[in-house]
């Protein structure tokens, strides 16, 4: 029972670790549209903004990727 119990929330956190994956993606697709609105504006604030921004969530899904192929292993024979 304590296998299935671990299983399952391994599972979990391999789950919640996708969906945060896909997230920082999809924030990564706005930061992007976002420079490009700035750059046709020419607005420097703002694209320095979006760079810094841009940059970050690089950071947070490459941690996130990091943390899946850490935990899929654990997660997988804990079953």
């Amino acid at each position: 029972m304590i296998k299935l119990t671990q299983f399952a929330s391994g599972l979990a956190l391999l789950c919640d670790l996708r969906e945060c994956y896909a997230s920082a993606h999809r924030t990564e697709i706005s930061w992007i549209m976002l420079e490009q609105a700035a750059k046709a504006t020419r607005d420097e604030e703002l694209l320095d903004i979006a760079n810094n921004g841009a940059a970050e969530t690089e950071q947070t899904w490459k941690w996130l990727r990091t943390r899946v192929k850490d935990a899929t292993p654990q997660a997988l024979a804990a079953g």
